[in-house]
């Protein structure tokens, strides 16, 4: 019986998630966003985003070819986490996993998806956040 509590109670706590919500920002006033953060098996963030009302990479000033998400620190040290895609909707959902357990989620219009730090056109962030207790 012990061991199908402590089975439970590691079900609960792994399966505990929390939403953080983005802050909109002048390059992309309409955007909204919000984030669920959860600690995976391995111990491990994980994010997963919804984001409505973007408007295409292309259609800002200066325009951009994409737009990616990245994980930075406190200490500023940063992540690129990968590409969304605008849908046709303006909607856009993105899954990733990161290591840190204290950061802040930016995703920035890019010129490439591959970008070794975050552009200056950044359309949506969060505050920076604890997963956990």
């Amino acid at each position: 019986m012990k061991r199908w509590a402590v089975l439970s109670l590691a079900i609960i706590t792994l399966g505990c998630s929390q939403q953080v919500a983005f802050r909109e920002t002048p390059d992309a006033p309409a955007a909204l966003g919000q984030a669920k953060v959860s600690t995976d098996g391995n111990n491990n963030t994980r994010i997963a985003l919804n984001i409505e009302h973007l408007a295409p990479p292309q259609n800002l000033t200066p325009p951009k070819s994409v737009y990616v998400v990245w994980a930075e620190a406190p200490e500023g040290k940063t992540a690129n986490l990968g590409q969304i895609v605008v849908g046709s909707d303006r909607s856009a959902e993105f899954q990733a996993v990161t290591p840190l357990k204290v950061f802040r989620i930016l995703i920035t219009a890019e010129d490439q998806a591959l970008a070794q730090l975050p552009g200056q056109q950044v359309v949506l962030t969060t505050d920076v956040f604890r997963v956990g207790s």
